[in-house]
């Protein structure tokens, strides 16, 4: 379960400055380019609670159908088991 943290790593908005310290991101993360792959590969179930961009805006309506729609495709596209689930 993932609470008010970044649905991906892609900036929005840069001139907001920076939402999301340096000291949450995962030595050696980047490599694998996105949050939704890391998802998709996990074979887990991944809640996201309260979704926000790296500025820390909240991901809502068409923005959120997005996000839901590109984990979906990823998801199926690695055939591993899990959902990803945005509250």
């Amino acid at each position: 379960m993932l609470r008010v943290v970044p649905v991906s790593y892609l900036f929005d908005k840069r001139e907001l400055g920076d939402y999301v310290s340096m000291a949450v991101h995962s030595p050696g993360f980047l490599p694998w380019r996105n949050v939704l792959l890391v998802a998709a590969l996990s074979g887990k179930d991944i809640i996201f609670i309260d979704p926000v961009t790296m500025s820390g805006q909240k991901v809502t309506g068409s923005r959120l159908k997005q996000y839901k729609a590109e984990f979906g495709k990823v998801r199926k596209i690695a055939q591993r088991p899990g959902q990803t689930i945005f509250n």
